[in-house]
């Protein structure tokens, strides 16, 4: 399991990737949300179920294929 250090839940991400010239090309923005589960096994630390939110209508998937 990933460790996400909990300052990145404050953050705005920009979604991409390269362009067929090799350059890098962003299409969307979005943030990541944790959403809280409840408390792991014996430590009882937070658990969260993770999403990334964006606008849909400003992602295309293709686009980063």
């Amino acid at each position: 399991m990933a460790l996400i250090p909990l300052n990145y839940l404050n953050s705005v991400v920009a979604l991409g990737g390269p362009s067929q010239d090799g350059s890098m090309q962003y299409t969307a923005t979005g943030f990541l949300y944790g959403h809280p589960t409840g408390l792991t096994g014996e430590n009882r630390k937070p658990r969260y179920w993770l999403f990334l939110m964006t606008n849909r209508h400003a992602y295309d998937q293709q686009a980063c294929l």
